[in-house]
């Protein structure tokens, strides 16, 4: 099984590879529960469980615009081990992922698998890796979606049968303009589903920084000097090797089906005072699919409705800048604004006393 990355706020050692649902379930998650407040347990909680799962999966917030209404899942129905009988999803497939211009046996730019999943051979099941451990095939030979049912099955817009990866950027820097105010590169989704890091799809989760958001840098660079392109290009990859996985695993999509799924890698950059000037996006709306800069500030409403978990793992980054990105703050920072002493040192000792509890209790590989 694959080892997951160690993950922001996650004291826990997973020695033992557990997928994100084995991790919350296990006995040392269990045990150190119990001395924490209901507030502090989400700063050990994994982070792939920090927000409730099949939400959006369901259709219960913002359900996408090109799909036809699901079959509604109670929340104790979502678990594929809660029995249910007469369940009886919806079929869904949207007509560009049957297209036979997408599909990868005719077209070398082919994204989307056969739509008879028999059709799909051994060696390319080979390579669909899930970060939430090994597939589940139902009886019939479809994969199952790790976090349960969605109402709907086939694959409704996602291309490929099982999980579908994508890389999600969180790219931050301090205002040029002065201050403590932190900002994210962002962009308005063309699916009409809101704010969003500038990802997508890619090929592996070996590829952190999809294909829009080289296009913005290519966009800057063709208006440099040979001079200063050399420089761009040098600070540029400084900035994609200092990466730091955030999250990794299941996305709650509203694309998710029963049988096809999102999964990403989000990964903090953070950019030094002069690179990030140099990155000169606009900071105001100006349509869909452009890279704008905007505040990680709740009263940015575009920060404050950013789509499904962004949210979560760009505030994971923030708490972690100063250490994790080497930004010359003297302030650690919350949604973008410095913190006080005292709220530091309150932070920074409730972190302390919990990895006390837990190299007291229990054996760290449980």
């Amino acid at each position: 099984m694959q080892q997951h990355p160690q993950q922001f706020f996650t004291p826990l050692l997973n020695a033992n590879g557990m997928t994100p649902s084995q991790l919350a379930d296990s006995r040392g998650y269990a045990k150190l529960s119990k001395y924490l407040k209901e507030a502090e347990r989400t700063l050990v909680l994994p982070l792939n469980l920090r927000s409730k799962p099949h939400v959006a999966s369901r259709g219960l917030e913002n359900p996408h615009p090109a799909y036809p209404k699901r079959l509604a899942v109670p929340d104790e129905q979502v678990s594929w081990s809660m029995p249910w009988v007469l369940y009886n999803p919806l079929p869904f497939t949207h007509q560009t992922v049957l297209d036979v211009n997408n599909d990868k046996r005719v077209s070398p730019k082919g994204w989307a698998d056969p739509e008879d999943i028999f059709d799909v051979k051994p060696e390319q099941w080979a390579e669909k890796v899930s970060q939430e451990g090994p597939l589940i095939m139902d009886s019939q030979g479809y994969p199952l979606n790790p976090r349960g049912r969605t109402g709907m099955t086939e694959r409704g817009l996602l291309g490929n049968w099982g999980p579908n990866t994508a890389a999600d950027p969180i790219i931050t820097r301090f205002d040029p303009s002065g201050g403590s105010t932190i900002q994210l590169l962002a962009s308005l989704r063309k699916d009409s589903l809101g704010w969003a890091l500038p990802g997508g799809m890619v090929a592996n989760i070996d590829h952190n920084v999809p294909a829009v958001v080289h296009a913005g840098l290519v966009s800057i660079s063709q208006k440099l000097r040979e001079d200063e392109l050399r420089v761009f290009k040098e600070q540029t990859e400084q900035l994609f090797a200092s990466g730091k996985v955030v999250y990794i695993g299941y996305v709650d999509d509203p694309r998710n089906t029963d049988n096809a799924w999102m999964e990403t890698t989000a990964t903090h950059f953070h950019c030094d005072a002069k690179f990030g000037a140099r990155l000169s996006f606009p900071t105001q709306s100006v349509g869909a699919g452009v890279l704008t800069w905007i505040d990680i500030d709740q009263q940015d409403e575009r920060y404050a409705t950013l789509f499904g978990n962004h949210t979560d793992w760009v505030v994971s980054s923030v708490l972690h800048l100063r250490e994790d990105a080497g930004a010359d703050t003297g302030a650690v920072l919350r949604n973008g604004h410095a913190i006080t002493d005292a709220e530091e040192e309150l932070l920074l000792s409730i972190r302390d006393k919990q990895r006390m509890k837990r190299n007291d209790r229990w054996d760290n590989r449980w």
